[in-house]
């Protein structure tokens, strides 16, 4: 016993494993429940390439059918899936998806390298190298590369925003070391569910819940960042809320109420980018919402609250293609 309590202060390898196998569970049942809005009329490339001799880039695309052929381009949404950078995968998510996709948009599910084999900022280098990936094959994806929303759940959401303040901010992207794919203009907009915006402010929660909750929370910014204990500056560089500037692009922004993140991360992101001017779409349920909605509600497409997600996801989007021929 005493050796084990070792192997875990010591190490971030059993923790993080305990972590991973906890959300490979949860990726296999939302999986499951989302075979349903799998569609036969969406055209799939599962497992593309986008860093040649890198087993750890791998992107899905997914195109509605009756847009193939001929020249239309359509808007593109790139998906980073959650599972605190430890663990979760690209296929997850695929009914969700493909029920997107079918609304007239090339959507693109990203693979980017999990913590602890790949740290800080590996997976943000690994998106910007996806998108550029997609801009050499725009015309094959038929991709319009100047209708790009970026999308993310969970950690997902951590890195869809971080990398849109590569793209809005350039004191940031020099930091990040990081020459961004897509100009401001062409980053139309962000869908974020359920994400962390705020480092030190997580960290902060998770010490003060303790136990066995706060070891576990603070298990994803050791294996993420590779320091037990990082510091104040490296945490505030990992937090969008932190580098957000009046340039950032329109968000959609969403956590459940009871998703413990979306009352320290997810409701003072959206009142930090209303501050700055950014446009904000934001869908947050009352403290006593029945039943209480959990991290990720968004993919449980059964449910009355997901499906208004998705139909406000889809107006956002809309609003911001001017969609001629959907």
């Amino acid at each position: 016993m005493l050796a084990a309590l070792l192997a875990f202060s010591l190490s971030v390898w059993p923790g993080a494993m305990v972590v991973r196998i906890t959300f490979k569970k949860g990726g296999k049942e939302m999986r499951q429940g989302l075979v349903p809005f799998e569609r036969n009329d969406v055209h799939v490339i599962l497992d593309e390439v986008y860093t040649a001799g890198d087993p750890d880039t791998r992107m899905d695309i997914y195109i509605p059918q009756r847009m193939m052929g001929g020249d239309h381009r359509l808007p593109v949404v790139v998906w980073t899936h959650g599972g605190g950078w430890i663990g979760g995968d690209k296929s997850e998510m695929r009914g969700y998806l493909m029920h997107l996709a079918h609304e007239g948009y090339v959507v693109i599910a990203i693979k980017y390298g999990l913590a602890p084999e790949h740290r800080y900022p590996a997976p943000l280098h690994r998106i910007n190298a996806a998108l550029a990936h997609i801009r050499a094959n725009a015309a094959r994806f038929q991709a319009d590369m100047d209708r790009v929303f970026m999308a993310g759940d969970s950690a997902g959401a951590q890195l869809t925003a971080q990398t849109a303040a590569t793209i809005t901010n350039p004191d940031h992207a020099k930091a990040v070391g990081i020459a961004p794919t897509l100009g401001p203009g062409q980053l139309r907009g962000l869908i974020l569910h359920c994400g962390l915006y705020d480092m030190p402010m997580y960290v902060q929660r998770a010490n003060d819940a303790g136990g066995m909750v706060g070891y576990l929370a603070n298990i994803l910014p050791w294996a993420y960042l590779g320091e037990r204990k990082p510091a104040e500056d490296a945490l505030r560089a990992m937090s969008p809320i932190h580098h957000a500037t009046s340039a950032f692009p329109p968000v959609f922004i969403s956590g459940g109420n009871g998703d413990p993140l979306t009352a320290h991360q997810s409701r003072p992101m959206a009142t930090r980018l209303e501050e700055l001017g950014v446009p904000v779409t934001s869908l947050f349920f009352p403290d006593d919402h029945s039943p209480a909605l959990p991290h990720e509600y968004q993919f449980r497409l059964a449910e009355p609250e997901a499906q208004q997600a998705f139909a406000m996801t889809l107006e956002f989007l809309k609003a911001r293609t001017n969609p001629s021929s959907f």
